[in-house]
């Protein structure tokens, strides 16, 4: 990725547009200085080799951007309750170089605009930056500022990287899984264009893996064209309109000719996305939704040029600014308690076949063209359209996507999100074991021959993901994967973990420490240490990223079998022996979860809510519980389930 990155400063689609005029009413200022690439008649980057021209005099009084305020009415934040502002979550912003003066920066455009005051936490993963930039500083003041201001509640964590090559990428994986940042959405306003690698898909997708994140990009600004990391299936793909106002007609909006849009050639069809009225195409489409870009109707920043400039009001524009803004309403869903098992795409396409709920939730913009035209519906324009944001906060799925549940029979039930079943026929035995990936993909352990079958979560198909020749697995009977993709599987035959890599090889997992016996269920935290049930001798083991294996916990277990970790590192196993689910803290204290109306359960699995799904094979039926202890059978119309004995939550 280094050489596609090398040229990254050159593609970036942050920070449209600049301007400096003195204060009066939203209007449409006259472009005089924009940073970026191919941007028409000026062609300017800084530090590339056309005009270099540089950032241009701030004004001391406001511009003519639109306020929070503004921007609040328009898009119906201004209706969300005063609860849902965000508070208790966090938006984790990424950027390269950052900004030395963000913080002061910040503070002063919250005085003018009588917004809360807020502590911006800021982490250099990779180490600080030795230089700064001025157009990154602008981005980095335009994310944190806006974002903050439509989700004046919720905690920003500014994640900044050295350079704009491969540590800008890190960021984002580091963004979604370390413990400390705790994000719920994470920001990005950066892009690179999709003919730079065809290898994106297995890159891009594996950095956004975790589910229980939303992850917000923009688009890009140069129309019609397919921007990564927008364009991963795993991400919220962002777009932009033309916001206008006036006291007499109120807002209107139009698709706004720079909102990056189109069908990637790389990244399939998303599930959420396949049969929706409108797209067709056999690719991933984008953008998801669109706000406000356009230059011409932007919003106003305070910003320090660190380029020894002093600071001063900007309009600044582009799906830079639509990002942020996005992310921050995801934000205030999640301080509602809005839930996205299945990540919010699943939850909000799928709210929006219906066609009432789609009037209500979302405007549609059927004015504009990028390329391509606005129509009525989905476009690659603006896609589904802008948010009405107080009803945007109301879609909550906590069992959006699927179960995936394989029997003794050789059967696997896949049962939506209402508890309707449909059969997928397999040929193996019976399967002790799943996972899913991060684009909902369900991986199986053959019992018999010991591969490793794939189920399409988008479209039921089934596939050999590992042969098994030579023979390498005997009886796989635990199954989990890491966030690069890599599968590992438990052998309780010959006692190892194998793991799979991405490219097929594999190969034995080195273990020292404490011995495996009649491995079962695994699961792997954040930080990447392997969690195992060690059927034989009733334990968990905890084996670490350097190999070496120790005994997590002893209490509470007989026969563990079904094991799953959650996002916080509490680890859930299920028992054989005495028909229990124990549950363990991150340092191994343990205790009973539930014991109450289980019968032989055996596979386990977590979704992104912390709902936690039991096969309970002795009783023919599935158990979910809830965080807060509450179990239920779960409703399956006409249930076709006789002894499952893996689960697994897919698309």
């Amino acid at each position: 990725m280094n050489k596609c990155f090398a040229s990254f400063s050159l593609l970036l689609i942050f920070a449209c547009s600049l301007q400096a005029v003195p204060s009066h009413a939203p209007a449409k200022p006259t472009i005089l200085w924009k940073y970026g690439w191919r941007d028409g008649n000026l062609n300017n980057t800084i530090g590339g080799p056309l005009l270099g021209s540089p950032l241009p005099k701030p004004s001391l009084s406001l511009v003519s951007g639109y306020s929070p305020a503004q921007m609040s009415a328009a898009y119906g934040f201004d209706q969300i309750p005063s609860a849902g502002d965000g508070r208790g979550k966090t938006i984790a912003i990424v950027d390269a170089y950052g900004s030395p003066n963000i913080q002061s920066d910040l503070n002063a455009f919250c005085t003018q605009y009588g917004l809360p005051q807020a502590i911006i936490t800021i982490v250099y993963p990779y180490g600080q930056p030795s230089t700064t930039d001025s157009g990154w500083a602008a981005e980095t003041t335009l994310d944190v500022e806006w974002a903050h201001a439509m989700a004046p509640g919720a905690r920003i964590v500014l994640v900044v990287a050295p350079d704009n090559y491969s540590n800008l990428d890190s960021c984002i994986s580091y963004a979604s899984t370390n413990p400390a940042v705790g994000a719920n959405v994470v920001s990005m306003s950066f892009g690179i264009d999709e003919l730079a690698s065809p290898t994106f898909p297995s890159y891009y997708d594996t950095l956004m893996a975790n589910k229980s994140v939303t992850f917000c990009a923009s688009t890009g600004d140069y129309g019609a064209e397919v921007q990564w990391p927008c364009a991963s299936s795993n991400c919220l793909a962002v777009g932009g309109t033309t916001l206008s106002y006036n006291t007499f007609t109120g807002y209107s909006e139009t698709g706004w000719s720079g909102s990056g849009g189109g069908v990637s050639s790389e990244e399939g069809i998303p599930s959420w996305q396949a049969g929706f009225p409108g797209i067709a195409n056999p690719g991933r489409s984008m953008p998801d939704v669109s706000m406000d870009a356009d230059p011409y109707t932007g919003a106003s920043i305070y910003f320090t040029d660190p380029a020894g400039g002093s600071g001063g009001w900007y309009v600044y524009g582009g799906t830079s600014l639509s990002a942020p803004m996005w992310a921050a309403l995801m934000a205030r869903s999640a301080s509602l308690g809005a839930t996205y098992t299945n990540r919010f795409m699943n939850t909000f396409y799928g709210a929006c076949r219906n066609a009432p709920t789609y009037k209500k939730t979302i405007r549609d913009i059927t004015v504009g063209n990028n390329g391509y035209p606005c129509l009525v519906g989905y476009d690659l324009v603006t896609g589904l359209g802008s948010p009405i944001a107080n009803q945007v906060v109301t879609l909550t799925d906590a069992t959006s996507g699927s179960l995936y549940v394989g029997d003794q029979n050789g059967k696997i039930t896949k049962v939506s999100a209402p508890g309707v079943p449909s059969s997928i026929q397999i040929p193996l035995t019976y399967a002790l074991s799943s996972a899913a990936d991060a684009k909902g993909n369900i991986y199986l352990g053959d019992t018999a021959s010991g591969r490793i079958l794939r189920i399409n979560g988008a479209t039921g198909a089934y596939s050999t993901y590992f042969s098994n020749s030579p023979a390498v697995i005997g009886k796989p009977s635990g199954i989990t994967l890491d966030t690069q993709g890599n599968l590992y599987v438990a052998d309780s035959v010959a006692n190892k973990i194998v793991k799979i890599a991405t490219n097929g090889i594999a190969s034995t997992l080195p273990i020292t420490g404490q011995a495996l016996k009649y491995p079962a269920g695994l699961g792997l935290d954040s930080l990447g240490n392997l969690y195992v049930a060690n059927n034989g001798n009733n334990s968990v083991l905890k084996i670490g990223t350097n190999g070496v294996a120790s005994t997590f916990a002893t209490t509470y277990l007989n026969k563990p079998f079904g094991l799953a970790v959650n996002s916080s590192g509490t680890v859930y196993v299920s028992n054989l022996g005495n028909s229990t689910i124990s549950k363990f803290t991150t340092n191994g204290v343990g205790s009973v979860a539930l014991s109450s109306g289980l019968n032989a359960p055996y596979g386990i699995t977590l979704d992104a809510a912390s709902n936690l799904y039991i096969a309970n094979s002795g009783a023919n039926n599935i158990v979910k519980v809830t965080p807060t202890g509450v179990s239920s059978v779960l409703a399956i119309t006409n249930s076709p389930i006789v002894n499952p004995v893996t689960v697994s939550v897919g698309n």
